[in-house]
């Protein structure tokens, strides 16, 4: 039974951090009617405020505008280009002279006596395998255990955490 009421303090809770703060007002109020001599002045303040109409601003200065920079002289033409003269002469190159003919290869040298091999041990009578058929124990699927549900539903759930944003936007909506 406290479980509920918990989850209601929480939602509440975090609704209340999650809402914004509301607006606050001016802190000062200024009223005028009527205008020359007979007029009647209303003046509320809580803070630093001037009552009266606003100063009229100030002409603003006009700067003057720079003069645009002269223009620079041209670039000075490219010099001509010199006309190719005759190619020069072309030396044929010189062909490498062949390298001398490989010698031929020394003869192997001859092989030594190979020694005799052990002769290998004869094999024993091996153990006739024993078959034995493996058995398995017979599948059983896992019991699935359901534990008891405590506390509200999900709906209940849904309902305690979308209520209050719903409320909240009816309540903040601009009329």
């Amino acid at each position: 039974m406290l479980r509920p009421f918990c989850l209601v303090a929480v939602a509440c809770l975090a609704w209340l951090l999650s809402a914004p703060l509301p607006a606050h007002a001016s802190d000062c109020g200024y009223a005028s009617i009527g205008d020359g001599e007979e007029s009647n002045v209303s003046v509320s303040t809580d803070g630093d405020c001037s009552a009266g109409p606003l100063p009229p601003e100030p002409a603003p200065t006009p700067t003057p505008t720079p003069k645009p920079p002269a223009p620079e002289p041209p670039p000075p033409p490219p010099a001509p280009t010199p006309k190719p003269g005759p190619p020069k002469a072309v030396v044929p190159p010189v062909r490498p002279t062949p390298p001398p003919a490989p010698t031929p290869p020394a003869p192997p040298p001859k092989p030594g006596p190979t020694p005799t091999p052990e002769p290998s041990p004869t094999p024993s009578a091996t153990p006739s395998p024993s078959v034995k058929p493996v058995v398995y124990p017979a599948y059983r699927p896992p019991t699935r255990r359901t534990q008891p549900r405590h506390g509200p539903s999900l709906v209940s759930l849904t309902l305690l955490i979308t209520a209050p944003a719903v409320l909240a936007v009816a309540a903040l909506r601009p009329r």
